[in-house]
């Protein structure tokens, strides 16, 4: 299966990151991929914009450079109530929100306050995708974490860029959600995480790990066609067109 999509990219609006919005989805149509999502990061993070960027992504075209783009976030879970820092109503008017949890917004804590986090922003329904839930400084159980995944219909980012440039020592973690994900039949995403354009859908590390875990192609969410049907059913960027 050939996937094109890649729902977690950075711009220079993050603040540490390297490459305009521009550069990122023009790297992405020289790759031959199809749909990519702007997910700039949730203002707590020093550096990140303020919050009329994320109300002015409509400015966004729907297509650049022969590539599909989606308006979204990687919004900070900033206490373990699963509190995020961007308010619904900004929520609401983005396609694609992936919920994570980051050091400089929230200390990490126990294995039971982690997994109590997680679950929590879960019933938000905004949320779409949970990122980088491998992250060894956010110990999880991971049995617990997939289910409600399962249940709440999120989709569970396999992380490429914590498989070799950031958040050292997640591969096992990673490879026992994915595992796990494998054996309750939950959703996941394969998001590059990138920071400069040339990592835009580079997918490398992530893909070597779900075909580890022996996750079934129904259950990889990176085709046009299944995440615009996923994001359809929420009721989201329902100006794009569902064929491929």
């Amino acid at each position: 299966m050939q996937f094109t999509v890649d729902l977690h990219t950075h711009t220079l609006a993050s603040g540490h990151a390297y490459s305009t919005l521009q550069e990122n989805v023009r790297h992405a149509s020289e790759i031959g991929m199809k749909l990519v999502a702007i997910t700039d990061h949730g203002v707590t993070v020093q550096g990140a914009p303020n919050i009329l960027y994320f109300h002015n992504l409509k400015v966004i075209p729907r297509v650049m450079y022969g590539v599909e783009v989606l308006r979204g976030v990687e919004a900070n879970i900033i206490d373990y109530d699963g509190r995020l820092d961007i308010e619904k109503k900004w929520l609401q008017k983005l396609d694609v929100v992936i919920a994570s949890y980051h050091d400089i917004c929230i200390v990490p804590s126990t294995k039971q306050e982690h997994t109590k986090g997680l679950l929590a922003v879960m019933d938000n329904d905004d949320v779409d995708i949970i990122g980088h839930s491998g992250n060894p400084k956010y110990e999880i159980d991971i049995e617990q974490f997939v289910a409600k995944a399962k249940q709440k219909n999120k989709l569970i980012e396999i992380n490429n860029s914590s498989l070799y440039t950031a958040r050292k020592g997640s591969e096992s973690n990673c490879l026992a959600i994915a595992k796990e994900a494998a054996r309750q039949g939950a959703r996941i995403i394969m998001g590059s995480d990138a920071h400069i354009s040339f990592d835009v859908g580079n997918l490398t590390k992530a893909y070597e790990l779900v075909q580890k875990a022996e996750i079934p192609d129904e259950l990889i969410m990176n085709t046009p066609q299944k995440i615009k049907a996923y994001l359809f059913e929420k009721g989201k960027a329902l100006d794009l067109k569902i064929t491929e």
